[in-house]
This record gives structure tokens, C-alpha cells and sequence, in this order.
């Protein structure tokens, strides 16, 4: 237990599953949202980091120790936020059809075979303004 701590059993172990959980899935929405940052790039980020924390509390910090375990919970919490960062990548073109909104290549404006750019669907529901 690190000096100061509240003293319940494994919350040290929830708090950084949860800590890295929480990191990858924002950092994913963040970065990742459209494929432009590749999300591995952020599951190594957190590897790296859950990685040199507890080398530098083992080797540079007086009094402290760096705990295999609490890499462990660190990975485990990486793959749980990105987890959640596929579920939510899969169930939103899910959630916009059950809405009436448009998907797929078309209204991310797809390029046809001709050539230029086909715009997005309209937002009101597909109904043109133009008269």
C-alpha cells in the first residue's frame, strides 16, 4: 500500500484498471475517431506508460516499488477501454440507421466513378430544400 492510502483491499488494482480503461477509450474517441490515428498507437502509448511508471517507482522513487500486478491491471484495463472503443465504433452506424440518418460511404461523401465527390444525404430527413 503506498503511504497515505486509504487502506481497502484491491482498490489500488481497480483503480488502475479503470484508470487505463478510462485513458484508452477517450484517447481513442479523441484521436481515433474516423481512422485518421491508427488506435494502436494509442494501446501502445498506454503499454509504454503502464511500463516506465512502475520501472521508475522501482528503481528512482525512495519508498516505493514498482508491482508486476499493477502492470497487469494496467493491460487489462487497456484491454477493456479498447474494448469499448470497438464496441462504441461498431454500434454507431448501428444507432444512426435505427435513426433515420445516413451511413455508409455516401454520407461520408465517397468519391463516385466519374469522378467528383457525391455530397452527403440532407439532414432533414432526406428531403430536399430546392424547389
Amino acid at each position: 500500500m503506498s503511504p497515505g492510502g486509504i487502506g481497502l483491499p484491491g482498490l489500488d488494482k481497480a483503480v488502475h484498471l479503470l484508470l487505463f480503461a478510462a485513458t484508452v477509450f477517450t484517447a481513442g474517441r479523441v484521436l481515433a475517431p474516423a481512422r485518421r490515428f491508427p488506435i494502436g498507437w494509442v494501446v501502445v502509448a498506454a503499454l509504454v506508460h503502464a511500463l516506465v511508471v512502475e520501472l521508475v517507482q522501482h528503481a528512482a522513487i525512495p519508498g516505493r516499488s514498482g508491482d508486476p500486478l499493477d502492470v497487469l491491471f494496467d493491460v487489462v484495463g487497456i484491454a477493456l477501454g479498447l474494448g469499448l472503443w470497438a464496441g462504441e465504433r461498431i454500434a454507431a452506424p448501428r444507432r444512426r440507421r435505427a435513426r433515420g440518418g445516413a451511413v455508409g460511404p455516401a454520407a461520408r461523401g465517397a468519391r463516385s466513378a466519374e469522378g467528383p465527390w457525391i455530397p452527403a444525404a440532407p439532414a432533414c430527413g432526406g428531403v430536399s430544400r430546392s424547389a
